[in-house]
């Protein structure tokens, strides 16, 4: 048989189609993509600064934009051993609030963008000739385009090797 004009447009190189016989039957297979979970926002970046001192002080800062919609409230895993220095969310001061499972609670702004500027400090040991110096950045759950990640070292103190995926940037 013929196809008819309008949707012999569809075939590509066929203008025909197969004819089912009367009382026959048509098996579809369907198959269903998986669906998989969307982060609630992809934030542009996530910028964390750790500062370390030769008295074992660390002092850290994480900063984030916020977009509007994602909840009244960010939480996101605390630190072990680690204690607020000071909160700001759209250069105002806040308090952050704890809850009993380890985790920080971070009250946003309600319908618009949330800068969130958090800073923690650590105890840890003097520094002696030669050591390991590790830095945590709390887990946020949310996803980022960009990670920068900055460490000030004592003025003595050489860099002699990164671990991991990421190199020093160059001249530092």
């Amino acid at each position: 048989s013929r196809l008819p004009a309008e949707f012999s447009k569809f075939t590509g190189v066929s203008s025909s189609y197969q004819r089912l016989p009367a009382g026959g039957t048509l098996g579809i297979a369907v198959k269903r993509f998986a669906a998989i979970a969307a982060p609630p926002a992809v934030l542009n970046s996530i910028k964390f600064f750790t500062s370390f001192e030769e008295n074992g002080g660390e002092l850290s800062v994480l900063v984030m934009t916020i977009p509007p919609g994602i909840d009244s409230q960010l939480i996101i895993n605390s630190i072990p051993g680690a204690e607020i220095w000071s909160l700001k969310v759209n250069d105002r001061k806040k308090k952050l609030y704890t809850r009993g499972d380890g985790t920080w609670i971070i009250p946003l702004e309600k319908g618009s963008l949330s800068k969130i500027r958090l800073a923690y400090i650590r105890r840890g040991e003097k520094l002696g000739l030669q050591g390991r110096l590790e830095t945590s950045l709390p887990a946020t759950g949310l996803t980022a385009k960009n990670l920068f990640i900055g460490l000030a070292l004592p003025g003595r103190v050489q860099l002699t090797s990164v671990e991991g995926p990421v190199t020093p940037a160059r001249g530092n």
